[in-house]
C-alpha cells in the first residue's frame, strides 16, 4: 500500500494540485501511516515526500511543521527539511536544523551537505564556509562533484578566488554544472575575461554548454 500512495503523492505534486495532497495528508493521518514512530517504517517515505511536496508548492513552513510531527526523522527527512529551507533562501533556518541534525547524531548526506553550504554562500560567511568545507572533506562524500561544485559556488559568492580555484583544481570528476558555476560565479565577480578564458577550456575538454553556461558568457561579452 505505501508504495501506491507514495505514487500517488509523486503525481499530485508533479500535477500541482495542492488541495488534492492536503487531501491525502488529512487521509495518511487519520488512518495512521503519518507520522511514523521509526525511521525504518516502510511509510517513512511519505514523509519525506510531503516535505518536499510542500516545498515545492513555496510553503517551506508547512514542510517544517511537518517535520516537527515526526517522532524521530529518519535521515532521509532531515536531508528534505534541510533541503527545502535551503531552497526557499531561509539561510539561517538551514543552519539550524544542519546543527540540531548533527546533534540528533545523524550524518550528513550528498543532498543536505550542497544544500547548507548553499546557505552559507548566501550569508557570506567565510569563516562558517570554511568550517563547512573542513566537515565535507570528512564525509563519504568529499569527492562527489555537486558536493564540490556547491563548494566552488560558496566561495564564489565569500569572493574567495584563491579557495574556489583550490576545490575546482581537486575535484576528480567536472561535469557541466561544475564549469559553468566556476563561468558564472567570474562573470558575477565581473571577471570578464577569466569567465571567457574558463568557457574555452569547458569547450576543449570536451564540456556541452547548456543554457546557464551561455547566459553567463553573453553577461561577459556584453560587458
Amino acid at each position: 500500500m505505501h508504495q501506491a500512495l507514495s505514487s500517488l503523492l509523486a503525481a499530485l505534486s508533479s500535477s500541482r494540485s495542492l488541495r488534492h495532497g492536503e487531501q491525502l495528508h488529512a487521509h495518511l493521518l487519520r488512518r495512521g501511516f503519518i507520522p511514523v514512530s521509526a525511521p525504518s517504517s516502510p511509510f517513512s517515505h511519505l514523509s519525506n515526500q510531503l516535505i518536499t511536496f510542500y516545498s515545492r508548492f513555496s510553503l517551506p513552513l508547512l514542510s517544517l511543521n511537518f517535520f516537527l510531527s515526526l517522532p524521530s526523522p529518519s535521515p532521509s527527512a532531515w536531508s528534505a527539511i534541510i533541503s527545502a529551507l535551503s531552497q526557499h533562501r531561509l539561510a539561517e533556518l538551514t543552519l539550524c536544523y544542519f546543527h540540531e541534525m548533527r546533534l540528533a547524531d545523524v550524518g550528513p548526506s550528498d543532498r543536505s551537505i550542497p544544500s547548507v553550504v548553499k546557505s552559507v554562500g548566501c550569508l557570506f560567511d567565510v569563516e562558517l564556509a570554511k568550517c563547512l568545507h573542513g566537515l565535507s572533506v570528512k564525509t563519504p562524500f568529499s569527492n562527489d562533484v555537486f558536493v564540490l561544485t556547491s563548494l566552488v559556488d560558496m566561495y564564489m559568492k565569500c569572493a574567495q578566488l584563491g579557495d574556489v580555484q583550490k576545490v575546482f583544481d581537486f575535484m576528480p570528476e567536472r561535469n557541466v554544472v561544475s564549469w559553468s558555476a566556476l563561468i558564472s560565479g567570474y562573470s558575477d565577480a565581473r571577471m570578464y575575461s577569466s569567465a571567457l578564458l574558463l568557457f574555452h577550456s569547458a569547450l576543449a575538454n570536451g564540456i556541452q554548454a547548456n543554457d546557464f553556461t551561455f547566459s553567463s558568457v553573453i553577461r561577459s561579452c556584453n560587458s
